[in-house]
């Protein structure tokens, strides 16, 4: 149960940490004043800048994927239980054979 909390709350902080603000970053990185920089320092700024929010896209989405197959999951104890009770109708089927 606290792995579970604690995998939603990470997913969670991570979404509002790191994907939240990327528009405003976005933003502010076309809105800035790009006058001191050389234009090899410029190339080199628009092709790494997006680089980072790539990652945590990819990231993000990583861990929603994972964290929606936990979710979706059912227990361990519900899937050996239910496994349990198909081994015992199986033996009550035979032992009637």
């Amino acid at each position: 149960r606290l792995y579970l909390v604690n995998g939603v709350a990470w997913a969670v902080s991570f979404f509002v940490v790191r994907i939240l603000p990327s528009p405003y970053l976005f933003y502010k990185m076309a809105d800035c004043s790009y006058a001191a920089f050389s234009r090899a320092d410029f190339v080199v700024a628009w092709a790494t800048m997006p680089i980072p929010f790539v990652l945590n896209s990819f990231w993000f989405y990583l861990l929603a994927s994972g964290v929606l197959r936990f979710l979706r999951t059912p227990p361990i104890d519900a899937l050996l239980s239910s496994e349990n009770q198909q081994q015992q109708q199986q033996q009550g089927r035979a032992a009637k054979r």
